[in-house]
């Protein structure tokens, strides 16, 4: 009985050998590198690279099928039959065509590997168009429209290996312009940079401004770029501030806020009244610190005002054409205590 115990186990321990050899046995596909990062790419590139594929196994291996995720990509093995320890490569091409940003993609190789029947090779990059500009827009803040807005310097960056003819930068109107300040040059990278600055002519209309500079080039998938631009033109009476916050006062309590009135451009100005409305609640007082140019206005809350919340503005009359009033206004919580 014992010996056949012994018989048993004998033959166990031979079929698990026998089943472990047989499991390392047959093709085995391997790559040393299955990720391929092309870095950063202009669009309407063709990307390459080469994976190394090798078989590890006792047997044949068969490179039965190779498929990307999607038409940008292709692949290709130079042999579809490899002997035990024999190489070959699979020849990868990323299209960067118009996409924008980061870009990946999977080639799956599809083999007579049992253990792994798919493996998975993955490529990416990063796509630039084949040049921009930067910064990507222009905010030239606020000034009076009596004098020109500060200088704006930019510059528009072409991608190394990349032709393109720079035709034309152009503002959208006769208000800006726009000027290139030196020589193009090439960066360490490859690529090419042209820098310019921009600027609103004195004379824009009051308000808000909006603008575009567009680069027009002879690359047909990317002709131009618009930039857009906005700007605060004010006009010639300028105010230090346009809100007064008198915040919480106590009742009976007086309270003052200031802010100066300043006057751009040739002609002097002439602060003719200011007004307080709604009226009873605030008194306004004007003080001329410099003729003609500059002024001292001085809002004060009354001790008669009522409790609650105040507000109002103080509307200043002037003799500038087109700026007969300019406003500021106030806000003001009086407690009932």
């Amino acid at each position: 009985m014992d010996a056949m115990k012994k018989l048993v186990v004998s033959l166990l321990i031979l079929a698990g050998s026998l089943s472990a050899q047989s499991s390392s046995r047959g093709p085995r596909i391997s790559c040393p590198r299955e990720t391929w990062d092309f870095g950063k790419a202009a669009q309407q590139k063709e990307l390459k690279h080469a994976f190394e594929i090798k078989n590890t196994g006792d047997d044949v291996l068969e490179i039965r099928q190779v498929i990307p995720s999607c038409n940008c990509a292709a692949a290709m093995p130079e042999k579809k039959r490899l002997s035990p320890s024999e190489s070959t490569v699979i020849n990868v091409t990323l299209k960067t065509l118009t996409f924008k940003g980061r870009l990946e993609k999977i080639i799956t190789v599809v083999s007579n590997d049992r253990h792994r029947p798919q493996l998975r090779l993955n490529v990416s990059g990063e796509v630039l168009p084949p040049y921009y500009v930067k910064p990507s827009s222009f905010n030239f803040g606020k000034f009076s429209k009596s004098d020109p807005s500060k200088e704006i310097p930019f510059t528009i960056v072409t991608l190394g290996g990349t032709q393109i003819e720079i035709k034309e930068v152009m503002p959208s109107s006769d208000l800006m312009s726009v000027r290139s300040t030196g020589d193009a040059e090439t960066r360490a990278d490859g690529s090419v940079m042209r820098s310019y600055v921009a600027q609103v002519k004195a004379g824009a209309s009051v308000g808000l401004l909006r603008e575009n500079i567009t680069v027009v080039t002879d690359f047909k998938n990317l002709a131009k770029i618009v930039i857009p631009v906005t700007a605060d033109v004010a006009g010639e009476v300028l105010l230090s501030l346009q809100n007064l916050n008198f915040g919480a006062c106590k009742l009976g309590q007086e309270k003052s806020k200031e802010f100066i009135v300043n006057k751009s451009g040739a002609a002097d100005l002439a602060i003719q009244g200011v007004d307080v409305l709604p009226s009873g609640r605030f008194d306004a007082a004007v003080e001329e610190l410099e003729k003609g140019r500059k002024y001292k206005v001085r809002v004060t809350l009354r001790k008669d005002a009522k409790p609650g919340y105040l507000k109002g503005s103080v509307n200043i009359r002037t003799n500038c054409p087109g700026e007969k009033t300019v406003r500021a206004w106030f806000h003001a919580y009086v407690s009932k205590k």
